[in-house]
């Protein structure tokens, strides 16, 4: 019997190898592209204005270790990371740019890179190495735009249908693709690009002014929104007039514009008329403190301008749509930063429902699914998109029902004490919000299953040792929640959750 010759597999540039294949084995004290690489990324994750300086710091170090190189393979990592956390958070750009101007002032003067010299044949060294570096790499993000990224519509409509994986791909490119623009904005008013490689920028979005593309007219905007007040000075006049002719004349041009991009055309050109002065002020980086103080403010004031109650059932029934739409998207995409990002667009008052739909979705969901819920609730905590009392609003609406849910979902219980810890609710808060399960009895209480469901999920993450002291210093009785506080029946439920630690306590 003849047997078919098969190909060989074809080795792909991204396959998995080994380290030890790869010969990348670290030596005692060394560390990997790759170790840093997750290092980084951890402390980009954290980076907030609060812990700016601390944090900064610990980033510099990093990117310094590319003074044992003689290709900057460590700086450029760190400045690739920077770029694209940049231009994923485009509402913190400003932040963002701030990280980059400080690592180009501390950046060790023995960094070079053997294969990039200057026109007198000397290497480019430290703070202008990596000013050269981030130019790069601004200037590759800038060419290709977001166009690049965006999905080919297989419909007759030309455009992604609404909710379809096509739609969130393409939202996605854009909102990378506007924050490259103002990432570059925010670098030209802290100095690190100059002058006449702003105008280079605007002139290439304006070069078909007679033909305009919405994705090169609205980066326009954007870009000039940023830096407009910088560059309209009297040197550069000629310049700009002649810059603002052309959108002029794109403002008026219905036929390959449509209304939203020529009105932020219009808005654009009255803004230079007003000095460049804006209505509202722009959206700088804020600290956790003052985003709390400007929604409550903007809450306040949107209460008051409802008070006649004419448009409250019109408010409330479209926070309702878009808190759908959100769980909807998120189950799709898993996006944990489009959500932090569209939650702040509701009403504040509404945050505390867009939790509990959350929630609700997940209670019967795989286990999977709910880890990635709870994940998301401690993304939305860390990133200040919620507060604790958001979240305490939400779980009391969903305890108050869980005996009902409980019935057709039995793991709903451990699901809940699983998002309560993702959620980052302490474990006397916890007990105080179990109180309305804490009446039903059974070998295995409710309330029991809730606890045992967020003690796992702190042993998982954090280990038993930590379960233990959590426990002793809230002073936890965990027996209270069985009747008549039956130890036999408090030892076989805790070995069943795998919770011996706990037992005699």
């Amino acid at each position: 019997m003849r047997m078919e010759r098969i190909a060989p597999l074809e080795r792909s540039e991204n396959r998995w190898v080994s380290l030890s294949v790869a010969g990348e084995i670290p030596k005692a004290g060394e560390e990997t592209i790759e170790m840093i690489k997750r290092k980084v990324k951890a402390l980009l994750n954290k980076l907030t204005l609060e812990k700016f300086e601390i944090i900064s710091d610990h980033i510099i170090e990093f990117a310094n270790k590319s003074k044992e190189e003689r290709d900057g393979r460590i700086l450029k990592t760190v400045i690739q990371l920077t770029f694209e956390k940049a231009c994923d958070e485009p509402n913190f750009s400003q932040m963002y740019a701030q990280l980059c101007r400080k690592m180009m002032e501390r950046i060790d003067m023995d960094i070079f890179d053997e294969n990039i010299k200057n026109a007198s044949d000397e290497y480019f060294r430290g703070g202008t190495l990596f000013r050269k570096y981030l130019l790069n790499r601004c200037q590759d993000g800038f060419e290709k735009g977001w166009k690049a990224n965006m999905p080919i519509p297989n419909n007759v409509k030309g455009e992604p249908d609404l909710l379809s994986d096509e739609y969130y791909i393409a939202a996605k490119a854009k909102r990378h693709g506007l924050g490259v623009i103002k990432f570059i904005g925010e670098l030209f008013k802290l100095h690190m690009l100059t002058e006449r490689i702003m105008h280079e920028c605007i002139k290439k979005l304006l070069a078909n002014h007679q033909d305009p593309e919405e994705e090169k007219t609205e980066s326009l905007c954007e870009l000039l929104t940023i830096v407009g007040k910088q560059l309209d000075h009297p040197k550069a006049k000629d310049h700009m007039d002649a810059h603002f002719v052309r959108m002029d004349s794109m403002s008026k041009n219905t036929e390959k514009l449509n209304s939203r991009i020529r009105v932020m055309l219009m808005d654009l050109i009255e803004l230079r008329k007003r000095n460049w002065v804006p209505r509202h002020n722009t959206n700088a980086p804020m600290t956790i403190a003052e985003i709390h103080e400007a929604f409550y403010k903007a809450d306040k004031r949107r209460s008051a301008s409802t008070s006649d109650g004419r448009n409250i059932p019109r408010i409330a029934e479209e926070a309702k749509r878009k808190i759908k739409v959100m769980v909807d998207e998120y189950w799709s995409m898993k996006d944990k930063k489009e959500v932090a990002v569209r939650i702040k667009e509701l009403p504040v008052r509404y945050f505390g429902d867009a939790i509990r739909e959350f929630i609700e979705s997940a209670l019967d969901k795989k286990p999977d699914d709910v880890s990635n819920c709870a994940d998301l609730l401690k993304e939305l905590r860390k990133q200040a998109a919620i507060c604790p009392a958001d979240c305490k609003k939400a779980f009391t609406d969903i305890i108050d029902n869980l005996e009902d849910i409980g019935i057709d979902v039995p793991q709903a219980y451990a699901h809940t004490g699983q998002l309560l810890h993702g959620a980052r609710i302490e474990l006397h808060e916890v007990a105080e919000l179990i109180r309305p399960l804490t009446d039903i009895g059974g070998s295995e209480p409710p309330s029991a299953k809730v606890v045992a469901g967020y003690l796992n999920s702190m042993k998982a993450s954090m280990g038993e040792q930590m379960v233990l002291r959590q426990v002793k210093n809230v002073r936890f009785d965990f027996a209270s929640l069985f009747p008549d506080g039956n130890e036999d029946a408090l030892n076989r439920f805790l070995e069943k959750q795998g919770l011996n630690i706990l037992k005699k306590m």
